[in-house]
Protein backbone atom coordinates (compact mmCIF):
# COMPACT_ATOMS: atom_id res chain seq x y z
CA UNK A 1 0.00 0.00 0.00
CA UNK A 2 1.34 3.58 -0.42
CA UNK A 3 2.71 5.21 2.27
CA UNK A 4 -0.25 7.52 3.07
CA UNK A 5 -2.53 4.68 3.40
CA UNK A 6 -0.21 2.39 5.37
CA UNK A 7 0.58 5.80 7.85
CA UNK A 8 -3.64 6.92 7.92
CA UNK A 9 -4.01 3.09 8.41
CA UNK A 10 -1.62 2.98 11.68
CA UNK A 11 -2.61 5.63 13.18
CA UNK A 12 -6.62 4.16 12.71
CA UNK A 13 -6.06 1.55 13.94
CA UNK A 14 -3.94 2.48 16.94
CA UNK A 15 -6.72 4.99 18.21
CA UNK A 16 -8.72 2.10 17.63
CA UNK A 17 -7.01 -0.06 19.88
CA UNK A 18 -7.63 3.02 22.35
CA UNK A 19 -11.12 2.23 22.25
CA UNK A 20 -10.88 -1.13 22.65
CA UNK A 21 -11.32 -2.34 19.03
CA UNK A 22 -9.08 -4.30 17.05
CA UNK A 23 -8.47 -3.68 13.27
CA UNK A 24 -6.24 -5.51 11.30
CA UNK A 25 -6.17 -5.67 7.50
CA UNK A 26 -7.35 -9.09 5.74
CA UNK A 27 -6.69 -7.60 2.14
CA UNK A 28 -4.42 -4.50 0.53
CA UNK A 29 -2.78 -4.47 -2.93
CA UNK A 30 -3.53 -6.58 -5.07
CA UNK A 31 -1.73 -7.77 -8.52
CA UNK A 32 -3.97 -8.15 -12.26
CA UNK A 33 -3.16 -11.94 -12.05
CA UNK A 34 -4.70 -11.98 -7.83
CA UNK A 35 -7.21 -9.91 -9.06
CA UNK A 36 -8.57 -11.81 -12.20
CA UNK A 37 -8.70 -14.70 -9.83
CA UNK A 38 -11.17 -12.64 -7.96
CA UNK A 39 -12.70 -12.27 -11.29
CA UNK A 40 -13.36 -15.00 -12.07
CA UNK A 41 -14.76 -16.29 -8.89
CA UNK A 42 -17.17 -13.19 -9.03
CA UNK A 43 -18.25 -14.46 -12.75
CA UNK A 44 -18.63 -18.24 -11.91
CA UNK A 45 -19.66 -17.62 -7.92
CA UNK A 46 -17.42 -20.73 -7.93
CA UNK A 47 -14.92 -19.15 -4.80
CA UNK A 48 -14.45 -16.32 -2.88
CA UNK A 49 -18.34 -16.52 -1.86
CA UNK A 50 -18.84 -15.09 -5.74
CA UNK A 51 -18.37 -11.63 -4.00
CA UNK A 52 -18.39 -8.39 -5.98
CA UNK A 53 -15.20 -7.66 -7.94
CA UNK A 54 -13.57 -5.41 -10.10
CA UNK A 55 -12.49 -6.09 -13.95
CA UNK A 56 -8.77 -6.53 -13.56
CA UNK A 57 -6.50 -3.52 -14.08
CA UNK A 58 -9.54 -1.44 -12.55
CA UNK A 59 -9.51 -2.58 -8.95
CA UNK A 60 -8.45 0.17 -6.68
CA UNK A 61 -6.91 -2.72 -5.01
CA UNK A 62 -4.53 -2.33 -7.29
CA UNK A 63 -3.54 1.16 -6.67
CA UNK A 64 -2.95 0.49 -3.13
CA UNK A 65 -5.79 2.95 -1.32
CA UNK A 66 -8.15 -0.14 -0.61
CA UNK A 67 -8.20 -2.22 2.10
CA UNK A 68 -10.18 -4.91 3.12
CA UNK A 69 -10.65 -4.99 6.88
CA UNK A 70 -11.83 -7.37 9.68
CA UNK A 71 -15.71 -6.43 10.00
CA UNK A 72 -16.82 -10.10 10.09
CA UNK A 73 -18.78 -8.91 6.95
CA UNK A 74 -21.48 -7.89 9.20
CA UNK A 75 -22.53 -4.02 9.75
CA UNK A 76 -23.71 -4.52 13.34
CA UNK A 77 -19.70 -5.90 14.43
CA UNK A 78 -18.06 -3.79 16.75
CA UNK A 79 -15.44 -2.87 14.02
CA UNK A 80 -18.07 -1.64 11.42
CA UNK A 81 -19.24 0.45 13.53
CA UNK A 82 -16.35 2.16 14.85
CA UNK A 83 -14.93 2.30 11.40
CA UNK A 84 -18.27 4.09 10.53
CA UNK A 85 -18.28 6.15 12.95
CA UNK A 86 -14.31 7.26 13.20
CA UNK A 87 -13.00 5.91 10.07
CA UNK A 88 -13.55 9.09 8.07
CA UNK A 89 -11.47 11.44 10.38
CA UNK A 90 -8.51 9.22 9.02
CA UNK A 91 -9.42 9.51 5.74
CA UNK A 92 -10.71 6.37 4.96
CA UNK A 93 -14.69 5.49 3.51
CA UNK A 94 -16.96 2.98 3.05
CA UNK A 95 -17.75 2.81 -0.68
CA UNK A 96 -18.94 -0.26 -1.45
CA UNK A 97 -22.50 -0.48 0.22
CA UNK A 98 -22.51 -4.34 -0.62
CA UNK A 99 -18.60 -4.86 1.05
CA UNK A 100 -18.49 -4.09 4.91
CA UNK A 101 -14.56 -4.78 4.44
CA UNK A 102 -14.01 -2.50 2.14
CA UNK A 103 -12.57 0.82 2.84
CA UNK A 104 -11.18 3.39 0.66
CA UNK A 105 -8.20 5.91 1.94
CA UNK A 106 -9.21 9.35 -0.38
CA UNK A 107 -6.95 11.03 2.35
CA UNK A 108 -7.49 13.12 6.05
CA UNK A 109 -11.01 14.78 5.86
CA UNK A 110 -12.79 13.22 3.19
CA UNK A 111 -16.63 12.64 4.18
CA UNK A 112 -18.35 9.46 5.03
CA UNK A 113 -20.18 7.98 2.26
CA UNK A 114 -23.77 8.70 2.82
CA UNK A 115 -24.99 4.70 3.14
CA UNK A 116 -22.70 4.25 5.72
Amino acid sequence: MTTSTACAFDKMASAAKQAGVKITVTSGFRTVARQEYFWNCYQTKACNNGNLAARPGTSKHGRDVVLDLNTDCGSQSGVHQWLKNNGHKYGFKHTVKSEPWYWEFGGVGVRRASFS
